[in-house]
């Protein structure tokens, strides 16, 4: 059986950024980039025949952070300057942001690896609410010219781990928490546990493979009514 899928070019951003990391090369310095990145969606076609509408993520339902996802594009990516959490140097960066130098945003790492694997995230995030779970990306390739560029994609044989937050959309709270493990548990599926680090919590949470947790919530919407 075939399936569909759509692309989109996101251009005309202007970002700086630095691999402080990057002790033997010039990346350890300040530099910039014309960046741009596409997305790969795949789903089902909706009404109109479409995956994804192409316009989508300025007419979106769904913010990300409280913004419409194009404008959210535009916020981390242009006319920016991108450092990791890490940067032993991120005191004097905050300072220029604050002096209206620079417009800032901090990342967990930085790159076009590491830009690629966070939009993928979060355009997940953001297409599972738009699109009640109809629409995914399953690539997302990040350019800082048109000879370099870095992608993160889905790949066939592995195991797409979640947290109940990312599966359901928000804090699934102790009681459900409780219940997934415990079914996990006894399903004998495979469960990962990651370290995170949000304004909202700070500590260890369980991850679980998607076809898990789509088989666990379809079977209980089906008992409780309950539609997630």
């Amino acid at each position: 059986m075939g399936k569909f899928q759509s692309t989109k070019l996101f251009d005309g951003y202007s970002a700086c950024f630095r691999q402080w990391k990057a002790e033997n090369t010039h990346c350890k310095y300040l530099h910039g980039y014309a960046v741009s990145f596409r997305v790969w969606f795949e789903g089902d076609l909706d009404e109109r025949n479409w995956v994804f509408d192409f316009g989508g993520m300025k007419r979106a339902k769904y913010k990300i952070e409280g913004m419409a996802p194009k404008d959210y594009f535009g916020y981390l990516l242009d006319h920016t300057t991108i450092v990791a959490k890490d940067d032993p140097y991120l005191t004097h960066f905050e300072q220029m942001h604050k002096d209206k130098i620079i417009q800032l945003r901090v990342l967990d790492n930085v790159g076009c690896e590491c830009f690629a694997e966070y939009l993928f995230n979060v355009i997940n995030k953001f297409l599972k609410l738009e699109t009640s779970d109809r629409v995914r990306a399953t690539k997302v390739e990040v350019y800082e010219h048109e000879r370099n560029s870095a992608s993160y994609m889905e790949t066939q044989n592995s195991i797409e781990m979640l947290s109940l937050f990312d599966y359901i959309g928000h804090a699934a709270g102790p009681e459900l928490g409780k219940a997934v493990a415990k079914a996990a548990a006894q399903a004998n599926v495979p469960i990962l546990m990651k370290e995170v680090d949000t304004k909202n919590y700070k500590g260890k949470i369980m991850m679980y493979p998607r076809t898990f947790l789509d088989s666990h919530f379809k079977v209980t919407a089906t008992a409780t009514k309950f539609p997630f």
